[in-house]
């Protein structure tokens, strides 16, 4: 019984700490920026952890800031202004609403990201088909230039 009372107070501080915060924003619109944050967040500790492990293996060639390192590791790169420590140590500044809205922009939607993720593989499939054809080309030029500069193939014009 102590225990469901004591969640009941917890529900009604963070309810009233939620309003208190959020003040004239609408509840509905208020729901996204907390979302945003908690996936900040949530990104923010997976990111942080692989930066830790990164930054011990800088000896052996590692870059904590190489988004490459954390892509290969299926982890979001943070880019440094929206990463929770940035917000952390900026929290009691009386612009942190604008510092907040300025890393929500920098944090893509699920339906976004899965845009994204779509049009960067076809990008990567054409980056991989051109640089096949400029190898093909290149190879082509090396074969047929000498022979063309010997005389032993010639060009009808």
């Amino acid at each position: 019984m102590a225990k469901v009372k004591q969640e009941a107070s917890i529900e009604k501080q963070l309810g009233k700490a939620a309003n208190k915060l959020r003040k004239n924003i609408d509840a509905a619109e208020y729901k996204h920026v907390v979302m945003g944050l908690v996936f900040l967040k949530y990104i923010s500790n997976s990111f942080e952890k692989l930066y830790n492990s990164l930054k011990a293996e800088e000896e052996m060639g590692a870059d904590r800031e190489d988004r490459d390192e954390h892509k290969a590791e299926n982890v979001f790169f943070v880019p440094p202004i929206t990463r929770w420590s940035f917000l952390l140590s900026n929290a009691k500044l009386p612009n942190i609403g604008k510092i907040v809205d300025e890393v929500m922009y920098f944090v893509p939607s699920k339906d976004k990201m899965k845009v994204m993720d779509e049009q960067i593989v076809l990008l990567m499939q054409k980056l991989e088909n051109n640089t096949k054809q400029i190898q093909t080309l290149e190879n082509l030029r090396d074969t047929l230039l000498p022979k063309l500069m010997s005389g032993e193939v010639r060009v009808k014009v």
